[in-house]
């Protein structure tokens, strides 16, 4: 329930996106690691946010932008590929 409250609060996946998953594959999507196996699966989250989503991460936004990959972090901060 966290992760897909975390997936729906940061749009992740908007609700076209979430209507086009059939039924049968999001009822099979039982634990956390499953549901976010089937959203990278199809495309829908990328690999560090399916990664991030189950390590705990609750933010992927930041101002309008929509947070896709970590590039790089060191001693000032971190650098996102983001989407706008």
């Amino acid at each position: 329930k966290d992760i897909e409250d975390a997936i729906i609060q940061n749009r992740l996946v908007s609700s076209s996106q979430w209507g086009e998953i059939p039924k049968e594959a999001l009822e099979a999507a039982t634990d956390p690691d499953s549901l976010c196996r089937l959203l990278a699966d199809r495309g829908l989250i990328t690999a560090w946010q399916q990664e991030s989503l189950l390590s705990g991460r609750k933010r992927f936004r930041i101002g309008e932008y929509r947070l896709i990959r970590l590039l790089g972090a060191g001693a000032m901060g971190q650098v996102y590929e983001a989407w706008h």
